[in-house]
């Protein structure tokens, strides 16, 4: 029996012929990996999706999808009014969703897709140099009937990282026919083998995980639920008052009012992870009692541990939410998709909750080899790309005091790792207290520039327009001010690193004095940091 690896290539040896004189070498057939098998449908995928994101519903698929649609319903709502109205979530997750996924429902909906009969993908490589180690990465483009046979569509796209990279462009193409794609996939579904013990069991029920398409895949399967059952009762909610305003006596002013009191809404989903906003409070519960009772037709339901809410659903007394945070200060935040979004103001904050059941030291990796001082700028300056995003960092979303606590904590929470690197390599080598602070400096400066060009990188392919109103000496200050609350808890050991730190605070303490900068720096704003384990 042979079963397709996902990452590598399965190898079955052939058996040995039986006789007296048997060679030392045999045959060897290769079966391909999952993945490169569904590479062509992966990328006609991506492709469609583009063109026609309707068919996926309200999914996103990173945090520049969600801040492009959650500035503009932001904006719109600050807009018409002096102040945030009240808005009501509801936070949902569906439980076992790659797991419960119906297989032939799926393959209905990939089929009622309007696909070309046969598709064009052109291929290239791109080589990738560096100091210890060179890597080859092999591109695919899907042809369009409106591209050029030119020189530039036979380039994909490269990646911004291209420095030290060789592009080697070749004419070679393939054809593919769709059929042929969807009995692939068929057999991707239907035919995947799991191994229990000691046996072998076909899955019959969900969608096989760790392939290329499967995010993809429940993505479209949940679009297709949304578009059939969510859509509508949303829209019937939102009708509701309109409808009773045409039937009044004074049908003019009446239905003027119901548009400009209409409830406005926003739908997000990060595959299985529902996010709904709504201005109006009998929208929600109408929203999280359909969700509540669950979709038979697609085999979903909701895991009722994860459903959260920020207002009083009346028979759903039974809520206990778990996705609900209270800090130190009050303020109550719902958490999801890692981010953690204000109860009232729906300010935006990252979720470091994940970070409280094991030490730091088990997120890390520490190398042993080369220059450790060296490479502990690059460390640093790593720990601070995952949450930097203009979603934290916009003006049109959260308050000037809210990004600043935003910027802190992520220095807080690189603070914390440098502690647990620095630890975990003085068994080895000692780094010097100099080098460690001209480290952090790197870091901090790193940081600024890494905001400004996302930034400005968000608003090209954006109709909002993101406003960074944080000043250079402000995310100087709340660096080093991160560092030394972090490392006086730590203080035997960083005596001299403490004190080259606070140095370099002493020309910036006029600007400590700002109410936005104390606002960020206050111990009650960040109590989730503070219990983690370093």
């Amino acid at each position: 029996l042979g079963i397709w690896q996902l990452h590598s290539h399965a190898q079955i040896p052939q058996r040995k012929k039986k006789g007296r004189q048997q060679k030392r070498f045999h045959k060897v057939s290769y079966l391909k990996a999952v993945n490169t098998v569904l590479r062509d449908l992966h990328v006609i995928f991506k492709n469609v999706r583009i063109k026609e994101p309707g068919k996926w519903g309200s999914s996103v698929s990173s945090y520049n999808d969600v801040y492009r649609k959650l500035c503009p319903f932001l904006m719109n709502l600050k807009k018409e009014q002096a102040l945030m109205p009240c808005v009501y979530i509801v936070v949902s997750d569906v439980q076992k969703a790659f797991d419960t996924v119906c297989q032939d429902k799926l393959l209905s909906i990939v089929n009622e897709m309007q696909m070309a009969d046969k598709y064009t993908l052109l291929k290239s490589c791109e080589i990738f140099c560096r100091k210890k180690f060179v890597w080859v990465s092999e591109n695919l483009k899907l042809v369009t009937q409106s591209d050029d046979t030119g020189l530039a569509e036979s380039i994909p796209l490269v990646r911004r990282r291209s420095g030290h990279t060789i592009l080697l462009s070749k004419d070679h193409s393939k054809t593919v026919k769709t059929d042929e794609l969807k009995s692939i996939l068929e057999e991707h579904l239907k035919c995947n083998v799991l191994k229990l013990g000691k046996r072998f069991f076909r899955q019959i029920v969900g969608i096989p995980q760790g392939s290329v398409l499967s995010s993809l895949l429940c993505s479209l399967y949940y679009g297709h639920l949304e578009k059939h059952a969510i859509f509508p009762l949303l829209a019937k909610g939102a009708n509701g008052m309109l409808d009773q305003a045409a039937n009044s006596h004074t049908a003019l002013a009446a239905r003027q009012h119901a548009y400009s009191s209409s409830p406005k809404y926003l739908l997000l989903r990060f595959v299985d992870d529902f996010l709904f906003l709504s201005t109006s409070k009998k929208q929600a519960t109408s929203l999280l009692s359909r969700l509540h009772r669950g979709f038979r037709e697609y085999n979903c339901y909701m895991n009722p541990e994860k459903f959260g809410i920020n207002f009083h659903a009346g028979c759903m007394s039974w809520l206990d939410s778990k996705r609900t945070i209270v800090g130190s200060d009050g303020a109550s935040f719902l958490c999801w998709s890692g981010l953690l979004i204000n109860s009232c103001s729906l300010e935006v904050q990252v979720d470091y909750t994940r970070y409280l059941h094991d030490h730091l030291s088990s997120t890390l990796t520490v190398s042993w080899e080369g220059r450790p001082d060296r490479q502990l700028k690059a460390k640093l300056c790593a720990y601070m790309r995952p949450k930097c995003h203009p979603v934290f960092f916009d003006a049109t979303i959260n308050s000037p005091a809210t990004i600043r606590l935003n910027i802190y904590q992520s220095f807080m929470l690189c603070a914390m790792k440098f502690h647990c690197y620095v630890r975990e390599l003085s068994s080895v080598h000692k780094l010097r207290p100099r080098s460690c602070f001209t480290s952090i400096e790197g870091s901090i400066r790193y940081m600024y520039n890494l905001m400004k060009r996302r930034m400005y990188a968000i608003s090209r392919g954006s109709d909002c327009q993101p406003v960074l109103q944080v000043a250079k000496e402000e995310v100087r200050w709340l660096g080093l001010t991160a560092y030394v609350r972090v490392l006086k808890r730590k203080q035997s050991r960083y005596k001299v690193l403490l004190h080259l730190l606070r140095a370099a605070l002493l020309p910036l303490s006029r600007i400590g004095s700002s109410s936005q900068l104390k606002y960020a720096v206050d111990d009650s704003h960040s109590s989730i940091l503070r219990k983690i384990k370093y």
